[in-house]
This record gives structure tokens, C-alpha cells and sequence, in this order.
């Protein structure tokens, strides 16, 4: 006679709760926990909505709000919800049980959108994903040039890493199942346009006045960073050293299938002649032909040559590759620990909306965090605004001073989020 199997324990707040039955499965909270916690999602929801209603920064108001429970200087933080017997009741204490409180708020979300009509929606719409990242982020602080970013997720561990192609057609095809047909949520305008302007000259030849001139431009707005050749990284630095304008380098550009070792060295010198960013161009031809392995290494590569805090942007070359190739290109650079994936280098092709939703949602199925830039054919406010309404968080242009004399800040905040992204 076999021994009856142990009921499964739950964690809740660092107390260990018995299931009702031995066959409830692991997985599964008792119905008083999942109660409780819908109940507490409500409240830290409406308590992070009307701190933000009526700020100006929705993203600064909610994070630094009490009612942030990602937050451990605040009273209430997240700790362990449920699950499997952790090691000790510590670990328990300390597990941040995410998942858990976000889909909670989601139902919360869901039945708080059906009592509110469609204006209050549309006004409300930053408010809304202001909070949802932080109620879903683990807000670890990353320290970068342009400070601190929401860590959504871990990097993946190598023992998460495909060791061949068929094994990352595997693991690509599968990821591919998981991809929502259309966002659930609108992103906001940010509040500050010229902070998400890298402003680039990528052309040749260019001379030193030039140079000095877009960084001098550069300062003025302050964008957010400047986007030039390796021959021009030092006197770039050197014109924006202290201030909160970051200078990018582009490695293997325009065509991408410069030898690894090569880019490796553009990297390295562009590190040390002052870029904090890197926008290198991956090998997206060998991408075509199914060799994800070697697209991985090249990107992994230039990643462990500049480390963070250097922010990695790896460009896909969108505009030649196939739909799924681009969802391809976006799952094989963030895993290998790309901060961003890039549109486009300009060259053959610019960016569209299509491009920017398809690699928002693979970079979504990855498990990384990795934000999104805009570039090329992005000569006018209209467009840059589309692109950062289809998700963008930078954008790559050498208008951007054109841009910005185009923008009235104060319109585009008013009416930019009521215009949704389908």
C-alpha cells in the first residue's frame, strides 16, 4: 500500500499555509490567498492611480509613491505569495513573488476599466501604464549613464541558452506560440521628447566643426544622446563630458558582417576613447540562413567587451528581413544581453510601426529587459511621434533639432495619449 502523498504547503507573507486537499496541485493557491491578495491589489492600485492622477510625471510620482510595493525603503513591500517549501522561512521573507500581483491587478484593471467610461480610459492611459510596469517590474536599479532602469526580468542563464541552430529554431518556434496578436497596452508619450532623441551623424565624410556642432546642439536640448563614427567618439566626449547627453558609437556599421573580433575591437576603443552606448549592426544575413548560434556570439561577444553599465543597442536591420525573421533577430539579441534592439541603421530603409510592435512583442516573450530605438526616415515631429506611440523609447535621427522646433511640448502631452496604436 502506498503512502498517501504530503500536502502540498503554501507561503503567504512568510507563514506556511496548508492546502484543503492532498491532491490540490502545487501550483495553485488556496482560494483565501488568492481573495486576499486580489483585495490588496485593489487597494495599492487605486492607491498608486490617484497619486499620479494629477502629476505631470506619472512614472516619478508612482515610483517613489508609498504605495509602490516594489519599493523596500516603503512600510508594504511584496513578499513571498504562495508556492513550493522554499529552503527557509528567510527565503520565504525575502522572495518577490511578482507574477503573482500582477495578474491580480490585472483582474483588478479589467473590472475597474468596466466601470469607467471610454473618456476616462483615454485621458487616464499613462496613468494606467505607469503603473502596471511598476506594480509588474522588480525596479532594480541598474546603474547606467542615463540612470537608473526598470529590470523587468533577469538575464536568461546560460544553461537557458540553445547550444545549437536547431536547438534555437526550437526554442524561436516555441516563443512564437506565445506572441499576443495585438499589445494590451497603449505606451505613454514620455513627458520629456528631447530625452528620447539620439541625435546623429552618421554620414561621411564629416569634418571636426560639424562634430562640434551637433554636440553643441546636442547640449542645448539636451537630448539624450549623439550617435557618430568611431573617429569621432573622442572629440565627442570631450564636448559632452559631465553632462546628461550620452555618446554612441556605431560597431560594424552599415553592413554588419564585419568579423566578430572586429567588432569586438570597435567596442573596446570606443570605450575607451569615452562612448557609453554602442549601436552595433548584427549579422543579419547569417540570421536569414538560420545560423541564430553565431548571431548570439557575435552580439554576446561585443556584450562581455563593454559590460554594463555600456548600453548595448543591437541593430536588426528590419527592413531585410521577413516578419518572422525580425522576431527571430529580436529574441536572439536580447538574449544575448542587449539593452536595446534597434529598427534599422538608415541605410536601407526606416522604421515603421509594424517593426516596433513585432519586437515589443518578442522582446516580451524573452524574459530580458530590453527597450526599443527607432531609426531611420525619421525626419519630422509627426513621425517621431508615431514611433514613440508604437512603442519606442529611443529614437535615432539627424533632425533632431528640426524636430524639436516643431514640437509644442505642452499639445503634444495634452492630446498624445488619447491616439492609440491598434
Amino acid at each position: 500500500m502506498s503512502a498517501r502523498p504530503p500536502k502540498p504547503v503554501y507561503f503567504s507573507n512568510g507563514q506556511a499555509l496548508q492546502s484543503q486537499t492532498a491532491n490540490q496541485r502545487a501550483h495553485s493557491p488556496p482560494l483565501t490567498v488568492r481573495l486576499t491578495r486580489f483585495i490588496e491589489s485593489i487597494y495599492f492600485f487605486l492607491g498608486l492611480y490617484f497619486t499620479t492622477l494629477f502629476s505631470l510625471d506619472s512614472y516619478a510620482a508612482a515610483e517613489n509613491s508609498s504605495f509602490n510595493i516594489n519599493n523596500q525603503k516603503n512600510r508594504y513591500t511584496t513578499r513571498s505569495r504562495w508556492g513550493a517549501q522554499p529552503h527557509s522561512v528567510e527565503e520565504a521573507e525575502a522572495e518577490v513573488e511578482v507574477a503573482v500581483v500582477r495578474d491580480l491587478v490585472r483582474d483588478a484593471l479589467a473590472v475597474w476599466m468596466m466601470s469607467v467610461g471610454r473618456s476616462a480610459r483615454a485621458v487616464n492611459k499613462q496613468t494606467v501604464k505607469a503603473v502596471e510596469l511598476l506594480l509588474k517590474c522588480n525596479l532594480k536599479e541598474e546603474k547606467s549613464p542615463n540612470g537608473p532602469r526598470c529590470a523587468l526580468h533577469q538575464p536568461p542563464s546560460m544553461s537557458e541558452i540553445p547550444a545549437t541552430n536547431a536547438e534555437w529554431a526550437d526554442k524561436i518556434a516555441n516563443m512564437k506560440k506565445q506572441l499576443p496578436r495585438r499589445s494590451l497596452t497603449q505606451p505613454p508619450i514620455p513627458t520629456q521628447i528631447h530625452r528620447t532623441i539620439d541625435h546623429t551623424l552618421l554620414t561621411t565624410p564629416v569634418d571636426a566643426s560639424q562634430i562640434d556642432t551637433l554636440c553643441k546642439e546636442a547640449l542645448e536640448y539636451d537630448f539624450a544622446g549623439v550617435c557618430v563614427r568611431l573617429e569621432h567618439v573622442a572629440r565627442a566626449a570631450g564636448h559632452l563630458k559631465g553632462s546628461n547627453t550620452a555618446v554612441a558609437c556605431v560597431v560594424g556599421f552599415p553592413e554588419g558582417t564585419h568579423e566578430t573580433i572586429e567588432k569586438v575591437r570597435e567596442a573596446k576603443e570606443a570605450v575607451q576613447q569615452g562612448a557609453t552606448e554602442l549601436d552595433m549592426v548584427i549579422r543579419y544575413n547569417l540570421l536569414k540562413e538560420g545560423r541564430y548560434k553565431e548571431v548570439f556570439d557575435d552580439v554576446l561577444a561585443v556584450r562581455h567587451a563593454a559590460p554594463t553599465p555600456i548600453v548595448l543597442k543591437a541593430i536588426l536591420e528590419a527592413t531585410e528581413l521577413e516578419e518572422h525573421q525580425l522576431i527571430d533577430a529580436t529574441i536572439v539579441s536580447c538574449m544575448a544581453g542587449a539593452d536595446y534592439i534597434k529598427t534599422s541603421t538608415g541605410w536601407n530603409g526606416g522604421a515603421s510601426a509594424q517593426h516596433l510592435k513585432l519586437m515589443n512583442f518578442a522582446a516580451q516573450m524573452c524574459g530580458c529587459t530590453c527597450l526599443i530605438k527607432a531609426s531611420g526616415g525619421i525626419r519630422n515631429a509627426e513621425e517621431l511621434l508615431r514611433m514613440l506611440k508604437a512603442g519606442a523609447n529611443r529614437i535615432g535621427t539627424s533632425s533632431g533639432v528640426k524636430i524639436m522646433k516643431e514640437i509644442d511640448e505642452g499639445e503634444v502631452l495634452e492630446q498624445g495619449c488619447g491616439h492609440a496604436v491598434a
